[in-house]
């Protein structure tokens, strides 16, 4: 499972998913260091990454997303990772143009209680081997 960003959300994110048994977690962040984040989240992070629960790639770009794979840009290098799941916890505005791009519909709900995104019943985007959930 890779999980893209460097906020605490994409932290708090990663630290969840590798207390999940069985699950493999790798978060990508461009940055040097999580700079940006609480001190608790940095802590976690820190602590899974020493007890090999988590595989980070700091300094990391994410090049592809392919069917059971991904590739990073890391540390000047491409770097091919198997993977299954990706999960983008990356600014605080929806990327609108890339997730039309996609094949995905936005609908901007302010004020209003509901996920703001809708995707088919089959999960497709325009992109192969690319769901949405």
């Amino acid at each position: 499972m890779l999980v893209v960003g460097g906020g605490d959300s994409a932290i708090e994110a990663a630290v969840a998913l590798a207390d999940q048994p069985g699950t493999d977690v790798a978060p990508s962040y461009r940055g040097e260091a999580f700079n940006r984040t609480r001190r608790q989240n940095r802590d976690a992070i820190t602590a899974a990454v020493a007890d090999d629960r988590v595989t980070l790639h700091l300094q990391s770009r994410v090049e592809d997303i392919g069917s059971g794979h991904v590739s990073l840009r890391y540390c000047g290098e491409q770097l091919d990772v198997p993977n299954d799941h990706v999960i983008v916890c990356a600014g605080g505005e929806l990327s609108t143009g890339f997730l039309h791009s996609m094949g995905i519909r936005v609908e901007r709900k302010f004020g209003t209680v509901g996920t703001g995104i809708v995707i088919d019943t089959t999960e497709e985007t325009k992109t192969p081997h690319l769901k949405a959930a």
